[in-house]
C-alpha cells in the first residue's frame, strides 16, 4: 500500500497545487484496490496514471513506478486514440459512457483486449478530480469468439472444391498455429495419403502425397487422437515434412464417416510448443466433425460417379440401345444410349429433340400392336416384350426386339419405362435365310424324287425326237413338227435342271475364275436389244472368285434380267464389283474369309414391302409370264457356292441386289471342251442303265454314230460283261454308266471295280439326278467324262469324240 499512499500523496500535492482535493472516503477501499482480480487504475484529468493496482501492473507488464506519470494513450493502440479522447470528453461532459472494449499494447509489444468501465470523480467543488477505470482482460474470450466465428465460417455448408482449403485456413487461424492439413485415408493397397488441403503461413499449395509409415499420421489413421506438446520432430525423425517446417508441436484427429470408419485425418502443427488446452481439442473436434462429413460425402459421391461411369461404360458397350422413356409418349426421351446412332442412324441429340421420334419411326403396320402391347404391360405391371419393324433415318427398315419394365417409386406409382432395344435385323435375315433354305430343301426333295424317272422318260422323248428329225429331210412336213417337239423337250430339260438346282444334287464345278469377264459378258448379253443402258464398275485388282462360271453367269443373268424388266420405260443398270476382306466379312452371314462382292442395281419401281419376304421363294412371281424360278434358282446356286445374296431398296427408288462369292487364288484356265480333236468314229460301247427306254434310245443313238452297243442293267452285270470281253480279246472302247441303279450298285462303284480290272478303262458317267458329287468331279472318281440326261445324239457324239479321240 506504500505505493498507493505515495501516489495518493503525489496526487494530493498536485491537486492542492491546482486547488483540487481528493474525497476523504478513499482510505477504506485501499485493501479492495489491491486485492481485486480486476485491473483498477486512476488517471489524472489529463490522462496520466496516478495509481495502478498489482493486477494492472501484471497485465501491462509495467511496474508501478513505470506506469505513474505515463499518459494512458501510450498503452492504447494508436488506431484507438481518437475513440479514447472522445470517451474522455463524454465523461467530462457528464455524458453516460457504457462499458466498452479497448485494445492495449503491453510493454513487450503484444496486444491484449480489455473490457473497460470508466467514470469521472469530481471534488467537493465539482471540479474533475480524476478518472477511475476498472478493466478486465478479455483476450481469451475474444480469441474464443474469433475461433467460433472461424469455426462457423470454416465449417459452413459449402460443398465446392474450396471447402477443404477454407476449412484448414480457418482452423489454423482459430488455433493460432502455423500449419493445418486435411488428408484422405489411403486405399487398402496404398501406404500414402492424399492431401486435400494444406495451410502453411497462409499459403495453400498442398505438398505431394506422402508416405504414412513413420509419421504421426500413421497413428491418426489408425483411429487415435495424437498430441505432442513439443518434440514432435524428435519422435518422428523420418518425417521430412515435419523437419521442413521446423515443427515442434502436433495435434491430430481421425476423420470418420457416419459408420464410424476412418476416412482421413485432420492435424494442426506449429513451430512453438502447444499447450494441452482442452479448447484446442474442442475446436479441432468441431472442425473434424464437419470435414469428416464432407469427406465422407465426397467419397460417396466419387464412388457413385465411378459406379455410374462403370455402368455407363457397360451400357454403352452393349450391342443394344439402352433407354429410359417417359410414360407420356409425347414427352421427351429421358435417356438413350449412343448405340441409337448405329442402329437407327439418329444421334442422341436428334432423338432427344423430337419427343415422338420413336413412335413416328415405327412401321405403320406394327405401330398399333406395339402401343397396345405397351399399354397392356403398364396396366398389368408386366414386362414389355415385343418385336417390330422400325424405319432408320435413311429410310431403310430394321427389325427391333424391345424389352422393358416400368420403374416405380416406393408407393408403387409408375415413373418411367426402362429397357433395351436390340437390332435383330441380321437375326431376322438369318431366320429368313433358314426358312428359304428349308423351302428350297423341300422343293429339292420333291425335284430329286421325280428327276431321275422324269429325266429317263425325257431321255426317251428327246433322244427319239432328235433321231427321227435326223432321218427326215428338212423339206419334209414332219421335220418342222419334230423340230418344235424337240424344242419343247429342251425347254422341259431346262426346267428340270432349274428344279434340280434346289436339290442336293447339281453341285457346282468350282474353279478360280476372273469375274470381270463373266460380269461384262453377261450384262452385255442381257441388255442387248433392250432400251436399258448398262454401267459396269470393277475395282482394280479384283480377286478371282471360286465359282462355277456357268452357274454364276446364270445368277447374274437372272439379276440383270430382273433389273431390265423392272424398267419397262428404260433406265440404267449398274453392276459393280469389289473385294471384301475378312474384317468386313465378319458382319455377314457367311464364314469369315475373303469375298468378291457384286452389286446389281436398277432404277425401277422397287420391290413392295409385302413381297420382300417371298422374292426368293420357288414359284413366287409377280410377272405375268414368269415361272418364279429365276431368283430362287439364283439363291440356291449362291448357297451351294457358300456365298450370300440379299437385296435392299434404294433410297431414291429401285432395288440393289448384293452377291458375295468366296474369293479364289490363281485363275485356272480349263481346256476348251469344244476344241478340235482327232476322232475315232466307231467302237464298242458298254451301256449300263436300269431303264429299258433309256437303253433303247442310247442304243439307237450309238448305232447312228457307227458304234456297237452292249447293254447291261446294273453294275455287277457291267463288271462281268467288261471282264468277259477282255478275256475274249474284244474289249470295250468305252463304258457309259448310269450313276444311280435301283436294287444294285451304280456307276461309281462299277467304275472302281472296272479300273481294278483295267486301269485304262474309259468310263463316262451319266445321270438324270444324283446327290453325289460324281457328276461335278467325274475325273476324280476315275471317269473320263460325264453326260447329263436327257441328251441328244449330237451331245453324245461330242463326249465320245473327246474320250475316244487320238
Amino acid at each position: 500500500m506504500s505505493t498507493f499512499r505515495q501516489s495518493k500523496s503525489q496526487q494530493c500535492e498536485s491537486a492542492r497545487s491546482r486547488r483540487i482535493r481528493l474525497p476523504n472516503y478513499e482510505r477504506p477501499y485501499e485493501a479492495l484496490f489491491e486485492q481485486t482480480n480486476d485491473v483498477v487504475v486512476i488517471l489524472s484529468p489529463d490522462g496520466e496514471y496516478l495509481a495502478a493496482n498489482k493486477c494492472a501492473q501484471d497485465m501491462l507488464g509495467y511496474s508501478a513506478d513505470e506506469l505513474i506519470g505515463k499518459h494512458v494513450l501510450q498503452v492504447v493502440r494508436p488506431d484507438e486514440h481518437d475513440d479514447a479522447l472522445n470517451r474522455k470528453a463524454h465523461l467530462l461532459a457528464d455524458l453516460p459512457v457504457p462499458i466498452y472494449e479497448r485494445r492495449l499494447v503491453r510493454k513487450d509489444g503484444t496486444e491484449i483486449t480489455v473490457e473497460v468501465n470508466a467514470s469521472l470523480v469530481r471534488d467537493d467543488e465539482g471540479c474533475p478530480a480524476y478518472f477511475q477505470m476498472v478493466a478486465r482482460d478479455i483476450s481469451d474470450r475474444k480469441r474464443g469468439e474469433k475461433a467460433l466465428e472461424l469455426i462457423a465460417e470454416g465449417t459452413a455448408s459449402r460443398c465446392d472444391a474450396g471447402f477443404f482449403k477454407a476449412a484448414v485456413g480457418h482452423l489454423a487461424q482459430a488455433l493460432e498455429v502455423r500449419c493445418a492439413v486435411v488428408a484422405e485415408a489411403p486405399g487398402p493397397d496404398s501406404t500414402s495419403c492424399k492431401v486435400l488441403a494444406f495451410w502453411l503461413d497462409g499459403l495453400q499449395d498442398p505438398p505431394p502425397a506422402g508416405e504414412i509409415p513413420g509419421t504421426p499420421c500413421e497413428r491418426v489413421i489408425a483411429g487415435n487422437l495424437v498430441f505432442h506438446a513439443t518434440g514432435v520432430r524428435e519422435k518422428y525423425p523420418n518425417d521430412p515434412r515435419l523437419a521442413a517446417m521446423g515443427a515442434q508441436s502436433y495435434l491430430g484427429l481421425p476423420l470418420r464417416d457416419a459408420g464410424n470408419q476412418v476416412v482421413g485425418h485432420l492435424a494442426v502443427i506449429d513451430d512453438r510448443p502447444m499447450s494441452d488446452d482442452l479448447r484446442h481439442r474442442a475446436v479441432l473436434r468441431i472442425f473434424a466433425s464437419r470435414i469428416g462429413a464432407e469427406l465422407a460425402r465426397l467419397r460417396a459421391e466419387r464412388s457413385r460417379d465411378e459406379t455410374e461411369i462403370r455402368f455407363r461404360t457397360l451400357v454403352e458397350q452393349l450391342p443394344a440401345v439402352t433407354y429410359a422413356a417417359s410414360l407420356d409418349l409425347d414427352a421427351p426421351t429421358l435417356y438413350v444410349s449412343p448405340q441409337i446412332e448405329s442402329v437407327l442412324g439418329f444421334t442422341v441429340d436428334e432423338f432427344y429433340e423430337s419427343p415422338s421420334r420413336w413412335r413416328r419411326q415405327l412401321h405403320p403396320d406394327d405401330r398399333d400392336s406395339v402401343l397396345s402391347t405397351m399399354t397392356q404391360a403398364l396396366k398389368d405391371d408386366t414386362p414389355f416384350r415385343v418385336e417390330y419393324r422400325i424405319y432408320r433415318k435413311d429410310g431403310s427398315l430394321a427389325w427391333a426386339r424391345d424389352e422393358a419394365v416400368v420403374v416405380r417409386d416406393r408407393d408403387g406409382n409408375a415413373l418411367f419405362m426402362q429397357g433395351i432395344m436390340l437390332d435383330i435385323t441380321a437375326e431376322k435375315r438369318l431366320t429368313e435365310e433358314l426358312l428359304n433354305s428349308r423351302k428350297l430343301e423341300s422343293v429339292g426333295m420333291l425335284a430329286g424324287g421325280i428327276a431321275h424317272d422324269f429325266n429317263n422318260s425325257l431321255m426317251g422323248i428327246l433322244g427319239n425326237l432328235s433321231l427321227a428329225k435326223s432321218r427326215v429331210g428338212e423339206g419334209h412336213d414332219a421335220h418342222r413338227r419334230l423340230h418344235e417337239a424337240e424344242k419343247a423337250a429342251l425347254r422341259a430339260k431346262g426346267l428340270t435342271r432349274q428344279l434340280l438346282t434346289f436339290s442336293k444334287g447339281g453341285a457346282p464345278v468350282r474353279r478360280s475364275t476372273s469375274m470381270e469377264g463373266v460380269i461384262r459378258d453377261t450384262v452385255q448379253f442381257v441388255l442387248s436389244g433392250s432400251n436399258v443402258r448398262g454401267q459396269v464398275d470393277v475395282e482394280p485388282g479384283l480377286w478371282p472368285a471360286e465359282v462355277d462360271a456357268g452357274q454364276i453367269s446364270q445368277v447374274l443373268e437372272n439379276l440383270a434380267l430382273n433389273a431390265v424388266q423392272a424398267m419397262p420405260d428404260g433406265g440404267l443398270v449398274r453392276v459393280s464389283a469389289r473385294n471384301v476382306d475378312e474384317a468386313e466379312s465378319g458382319s455377314l452371314p457367311v464364314r469369315d474369309g475373303r469375298y468378291v462382292c457384286i452389286c446389281v442395281s436398277d432404277e425401277g419401281c422397287g420391290i413392295p414391302l409385302e413381297n420382300a419376304d417371298r422374292i426368293f421363294d420357288p414359284y413366287f412371281t409377280t410377272k405375268e409370264n414368269g415361272n418364279g424360278l429365276g431368283l430362287a434358282t439364283s439363291y440356291a446356286i449362291v448357297q451351294k457356292h457358300e456365298g450370300h445374296v440379299s437385296f435392299r431398296p434404294r433410297a431414291d427408288g429401285g432395288t440393289v441386289f448384293t452377291l458375295y462369292l468366296p474369293a479364289g487364288e490363281a485363275i485356272e484356265r480349263p481346256l476348251e471342251r469344244d476344241q478340235p480333236v482327232a476322232v475315232r468314229r466307231s467302237g464298242r460301247v458298254l451301256v449300263m442303265d436300269d431303264d429299258e427306254l433309256v437303253l433303247a434310245t442310247v442304243g439307237a443313238m450309238l448305232e447312228t454314230l457307227d458304234h456297237t452297243a452292249v447293254f447291261v442293267p446294273d453294275g455287277k452285270s457291267a463288271v462281268q460283261a467288261y471282264h468277259a470281253a477282255m478275256s475274249a480279246g474284244s474289249p470295250f472302247d468305252a463304258v457309259i454308266l448310269d450313276l444311280t441303279i435301283r436294287g444294285g450298285y451304280g456307276g461309281e462303284e462299277a467304275m472302281r471295280k472296272l479300273l481294278e480290272i483295267d486301269p485304262d478303262a474309259v468310263g463316262i458317267v451319266s445321270s438324270g439326278y444324283s446327290a453325289s458329287p460324281v457328276m461335278a468331279e467325274a475325273q476324280r472318281y476315275g471317269f473320263k467324262d460325264c453326260i447329263a440326261k436327257p441328251y441328244r445324239p449330237e451331245e453324245l457324239r461330242l463326249v465320245l469324240d473327246r474320250v475316244l479321240g487320238g
